[in-house]
């Protein structure tokens, strides 16, 4: 007998011994393998060589919380706490349960399907078989049965793990020898036996092989019970069942001798208990004392092992599904009470840290590659020390790469389970992956940690997607980075989204924020997209210039500032004008800087740009352009299904409406936000057809949630529509289909493909054809629908006193000027429509900026040779206010009234 020196510094708890094998199992829950690896044995990979002279750990259990190894003939298993069972090795005959067989084995741990659900708390293994005992007493067997060792009256192999029946009572205890079994019925008191007897192992003295179970003679004078017997009987009570040890008993001839014992006992992983007596010793022990050097050993030992961790918060009285990879195990409310508890402990928020840091981390971190048990990345983020900016590169990073590391399947099912997560516990991985992005924009390590920023983006994005798919989605601003727009050079990051599109990633690449436009807040879209159409520009600049020298001028020529597409228009005919001159356009013109000019006033001016937006977009969207559809209430507009129009007008609208935004003006557009969602790929949906048309999207709703069993006749309705003033088959290969419970969601989603995509195909591609000859299409895809359309269209978010709080006073104006209080005063006394004319007359819009009110800052000077009989006016491209000094409140109200009633101070005819 020699020591094992491997296992000199690691308390083991249990070993189990196979024919050329062994393993053990560790106190905090790790599982050691050694010995032949012909059929992959030891769970450690197909690049372990065929033989192990030193113990390795299982890495694929790493994180498991293990109760027990098996070792059989050449196979293994690992029982968690769970119940989950894991197997490995050989499954010729399938002693791995598995439901199929494996020639060549199984070289890492795969979770048995069958066992997963049925509370499995002890598994033996023989030569080629297993049997499993379940906590309710029920016993199941597998693999091997040509000996009769699986009980079924029958050699035949059993491939899945299948229950023994006709048993009288539950079963206490359980062993399995080469090619027999043995079981223990407490309420009998009986040992029953089965399989090979060739050696007289199965104890009823003959040497026949047994294919139904018989009680082994008694050679020990009374039958087994809970109750210690006297003399011989009580030696073999002990051996068999003082805590939970499992005798194997070979007899041979009359003599009964002990062979070999199989040793088993539940190993008690050291975790924190729901009953949290624990918690109370360690929150309430004085630092220095006996006590506190046991309680930090405790915490060190437990927040060292992801195992104890996980048994710390399993989910009490929840079986594990039969697929145990399906769902999580752990009790995630349970986490977040002890967390919170623990946290505002100085030493102990210190003791875990240095556990993370040295042990449980990097250990995650070299199992990740082949880790099977994914529990503990959803524990981590619950931990506030994991949420400081000592932990945010120390740390997170490495639990990023973690999962980076893990294979397809295994991300796709953690992908999978924070999508079952509520919001509160996905906010949580949310906000330690991005703080950490945040804290290395700050600190200035970004540049030093390039290839780790990579892996937490690409961990925030599988979070977001996550989130998509999730029951209720966390809100998109939960991702925001906010410390990209303070520390992150925009231009640069946008030219290096533009370069590496063009070629394959290498190390090289460096982290780039426009390839995850979920985390950049609506300010830095929209810097974004403005500062894309200034490299354009400058794009466009520069090649001219190179165009120019390269005709062989000897001198370089005069270029213009910047250059310039000028609309030149009749303010009588303003759509001809524009859609005409659109039409005769080059595609690079639409990328310049506009300029707009009236026939009637050739100086061009930014007041004549907004004046045109304005004007141009109500005449558009009137019911006399004849563009567009107008719904019920006439407060939306949709794409006609039956044009009156040439398809072309609405490619030049959809450049219009590119222009605008590309010059950043807010027009009008009282669509709905399906076309929005179109312009950036999303899928229109009920909803949407619920703004547009709220009596029809609640008919529609209704048929959803009709719920009485005969739907066809109750309901009588059929895939035949009316939109649009014609008739329309939504199935056209079976006229008047009748809707019934199995097709009534069918119904609903063609109905509205057809409103939003169908009815409208030609017009809205036209449309969007248009808009992306100005606007480019990867970059607008930056914006989720509804930033999209407050870019163009604005909000309704109306903060007055913010604009007053933003105002600047110049000239002889300030704060407490007389005229300037009185202004207020009846400013504050206008209604909110006349506030909105208001802003209409300032700004050339009625509505605030999608960034908000802040965004508008007003200027009031006093207007110049005024008389008291002068309007107050306004020059929109400043936000400028020119207000008279009016005698008292009432003239003051009355001009400032009847001014922003008739858009005095611009568009002047």
């Amino acid at each position: 007998c020699r020591k094992i020196n491997f296992f000199r510094s690691i308390p083991v708890v249990q070993v189990a011994c196979g024919k050329f094998h062994s393993l053990a199992l560790s106190k905090d829950g790790a599982v050691y393998s050694w010995g032949k690896n012909s059929f992959g044995q030891l769970g450690q990979g197909k690049g372990v060589s065929f033989t192990q002279a030193t113990p390795c750990q299982v890495l694929s259990l790493y994180g498991a919380p293990v109760s027990q190894v098996a070792a059989g003939g050449e196979h293994s298993f690992a029982l968690l706490l769970s119940g989950a069972v894991y197997g490995w090795g050989a499954n010729n005959t399938g002693q791995l349960g598995l439901n199929r067989t494996d020639k060549r084995g199984r070289f890492t741990p795969y979770a048995v399907p069958a066992l997963g659900h049925l509370g499995v708390s002890y598994i033996s293994c023989g030569e080629a078989h297993s049997a499993a005992l379940t906590k309710d007493g029920s016993v199941y067997t597998f693999g091997d049965g040509n000996q009769g060792q699986l009980w079924h009256n029958s050699t035949a192999n059993e491939i899945k793990p299948k229950r023994l029946e006709q048993i009288d009572g539950p079963v206490s205890l359980l062993a399995c020898g080469r090619y027999h079994t043995l079981v223990y019925v407490a309420t009998s008191g009986l040992v029953l036996s089965f399989g090979r007897g060739s050696e007289g192992q199965l104890g009823q003295g003959s040497t026949a092989n047994q294919l139904l179970p018989s009680p082994v003679l008694q050679t020990w004078g009374s039958e087994l019970t809970d109750t210690p017997q006297q003399g011989g009987a009580d030696l073999l009570f002990h051996l068999f069942m003082l805590h939970n040890l499992v005798v194997y008993i070979h007899t041979s001839n009359k003599m009964t001798l002990f062979t070999g014992i199989c040793v088993f006992s539940h190993t008690s992983l050291l975790k924190i208990t729901h009953d949290e007596d624990i918690l109370q010793k360690w929150l309430t022990v004085g630092i220095g004392s006996e006590e506190w050097k046991r309680a930090k050993r405790e915490i060190a030992l437990i927040f060292s092992s992801s195992s104890c961790l996980v048994a710390s918060f399993l989910r009490n009285g929840d079986s594990p599904s039969e697929n145990s990879s399906d769902s999580y195990i752990v009790d995630l409310k349970a986490v977040r009470k002890t967390m919170k508890r623990l946290e505002n402990t100085d030493w102990i928020s210190n003791q875990i840290f240095s556990s993370f840091n040295e042990k449980l981390i990097p250990q995650l971190l070299s199992a990740s590659k082949v880790l099977k048990l994914l529990d503990i990345f959803l524990i981590l983020p619950e931990c506030p020390v994991l949420h400081t900016d000592q932990s945010a590169i120390d740390l997170v990073l490495l639990v990023a790469r973690a999962i980076a590391n893990l294979n397809d399947s295994s991300q796709k099912t953690l992908r999978k389970w924070w999508s079952s997560l509520t919001p509160s516990f996905l906010k949580k991985p949310i906000h330690m992956f991005k703080r950490a992005v945040g804290f290395a924009l700050t600190s200035g390590l970004f540049e030093t940690i390039k290839p780790d920023m990579r892996e937490v983006l690409q961990i925030l994005k599988l979070l977001y997607k996550a989130s998509k798919t999730a029951t209720t989605t966390v809100p998109l601003s939960e991702f925001y980075i906010d410390e990209i727009a303070r520390h992150l050079l925009l231009n640069v990051d946008l030219m290096n989204w533009r370069s590496w599109a063009q070629r394959e990633d290498t190390e090289d690449t460096p982290p780039i924020f426009c390839r995850f436009p979920f985390v950049l807040n609506l300010n830095v879209k929209i810097s974004l997209f403005q500062v894309d159409a200034v490299i354009k520009r400058i794009k466009y600049y520069s090649e001219l210039g190179l165009m120019l020298c390269s005709v062989g001028n000897p001198e370089p020529l005069p270029l213009p500032s910047n250059p310039i597409f000028q609309l030149r228009l009749r303010r009588t005919d303003l759509i001809q004008d524009t859609f005409r001159q659109l039409n005769q356009a080059d595609d690079e013109d639409f990328k310049k800087d506009l300029s707009v000019i009236f026939t009637d006033d050739l100086t061009p001016t930014m007041v004549n740009k907004r004046d045109f937006f304005l004007h141009i977009f109500v005449q558009l969207m009137a019911p006399e352009s004849g563009m567009f559809w107008y719904n019920n209430s006439a407060t939306l507009i949709w794409f006609p299904s039956q044009p009156g129009l040439d398809k072309k007008r609405y490619f030049l609208f959809g450049i219009l409406c590119g222009i605008a935004m590309y010059n950043n003006n807010i027009v009008h557009l009282p669509f709905p936000l399906a076309l929005f969602k179109k312009l950036v790929g999303v899928k229109p949906t009920l909803e949407d057809l619920e703004e547009l048309e709220p009596v029809m999207g609640e008919s529609l709703r209704k048929i959803l949630k009709y719920s009485e069993e005969d739907v066809e006749e109750n309901l009588d309705q059929t895939f035949s529509v009316s939109w649009g003033g014609r008739n329309v088959e939504l199935d056209p290969n079976k006229k008047g289909k009748p809707v019934n419970d199995a097709n009534k969601a069918q119904v609903v989603e063609d109905f509205v493909d057809y409103v939003f995509n169908q009815s409208v195909k030609e017009l809205f591609d036209e449309f969007k054809r248009g808009f992306f000859k100005v606007c480019d299409m990867d970059v607008v895809e930056f914006f989720q629908p509804q930033e999209l359309r407050g870019v163009m269209v604005g909000t309704e978010d109306y903060d007055w006193d913010n604009l007053k709080l933003n105002t600047l006073y110049e000239g002889k104006y300030h704060e407490k000027h007389p005229n300037i209080i009185m202004f207020w005063d009846v400013f504050d006394e206008l209604t909110p429509d006349k506030k909105k004319l208001f802003l209409l007359f300032l700004t050339g819009c009625d509505r605030p900026p999608i960034l908000g009110m802040q965004c508008i800052q007003m200027t009031i000077q006093v207007l110049n040779n005024f008389t008291q009989n002068h309007f107050p006016e306004a020059l929109t491209c400043h936000n400028l206010l020119l207000l008279p000094i009016y005698s008292s409140k009432e003239r003051l109200k009355i001009k400032l009234i009847e001014a922003i009633n008739h858009n005095r101070g611009f568009w002047k005819i």
